[in-house]
């Protein structure tokens, strides 16, 4: 049953964000009110997923699935960390819902974007030229012209909406947790880590899309 909750989520999360038409209203209050209304409905649906202990598997499903799409057939040693690491991060936000749960949860779902949106343009390059991936961070690579084409518009301004700093307007999620500034408290509840997920998931949802078409 939760497979198929799963799939109706994934189908729906791209197409539920705002449509590139209204990118012109972007950071104004009717795009900032529109992104939060439609994260607000899906944060209810993988809520249930989370309080009936299933987004560990949910989490392994998709995040091995996706890198499974680009290409690495089997699941090495760091990715299977990563998956691990982020399952009973969740196991014990579940638990405990501590602080320190809620911001080790936060900082392992930030990490994990970056990583798959890297490794999703390093195999995009693959044999085209050399890549230096010292350089590859999470705002460098939603500028790429390579990832434009695969992510739809819409899903690369939330993403920066949510997780990057440059302008007042922003969450920048990653920003307050990797400086760990004074607006951390702000962020250490279920709710972002529900917002964050669904972006997860709508990241590897594009990638196997994309891959499978």
């Amino acid at each position: 049953e939760y497979i198929n909750s799963l799939n109706k989520i994934s189908d729906e999360f791209i197409s539920s964000f705002p449509p590139s038409s209204l990118l012109s209203d972007v950071y104004t209050y009717s795009f900032i009110n529109g992104i939060e209304y439609i994260l607000d409905f899906e944060r209810k649906e993988l809520k249930r997923i989370f309080e009936s202990n299933r987004m560990p598997s949910l989490i392994d499903k998709i995040i091995s699935n996706t890198y499974l799409t680009i290409n690495m057939q089997t699941i090495n040693y760091d990715i299977d960390i990563d998956i691990d690491l982020l399952k009973v991060s969740f196991i014990r936000l579940k638990r405990y819902n501590t602080k320190l749960d809620l911001y080790s949860t936060i900082n392992l779902l930030i990490g994990n974007i970056e990583k798959i949106i890297r490794k999703y343009y390093i195999k995009l390059h693959k044999e085209k030229e050399y890549i230096d991936t010292n350089y590859l961070t999470l705002s460098t690579l939603l500028e790429k012209n390579i990832i434009k084409n695969k992510f739809d518009e819409s899903l690369i301004i939330c993403i920066k909406y949510y997780l990057l700093s440059f302008n007042d307007f922003n969450k920048k999620y990653r920003h307050i947790v990797a400086h760990y500034n004074d607006n951390i408290k702000s962020i250490l509840n279920i709710d972002t880590v529900l917002n964050i997920t669904y972006i997860l998931f709508s990241i590897c949802n594009t990638i196997i899309s994309n891959e499978i078409i």
